[in-house]
């Protein structure tokens, strides 16, 4: 992986257990581990989060109602 930066963070120790138990059941305890579980879970929610947002705008589209343009008419018109 190109561009690999440390971060620090400050976690509670039940947190940082939880991660390592994880890191440890999904990728085997191999090195980067805790990276990975970090970086999948990331993209995961930033997944989520996008879907999130696409749902706030149907809804708000769906509040605001559609405008089809549907008009009533005549059968003969229909064939004009």
């Amino acid at each position: 992986m190109s561009g690999m930066v440390q971060v620090v963070l400050s976690l509670k120790q039940e947190t940082e257990q939880k991660l390592r138990r994880m890191a440890r059941e999904l990728k085997g305890g191999k090195k980067g581990a805790l990276s990975a579980v970090v970086t999948e879970a990331l993209d995961e929610y930033e997944q989520r989060a996008q879907q999130m947002l696409a749902l706030e705008k149907l809804r708000k589209i769906a509040d605001k109602g559609l405008k089809l343009g549907i008009t009533k008419f005549n059968r003969e018109d229909a064939y004009d």
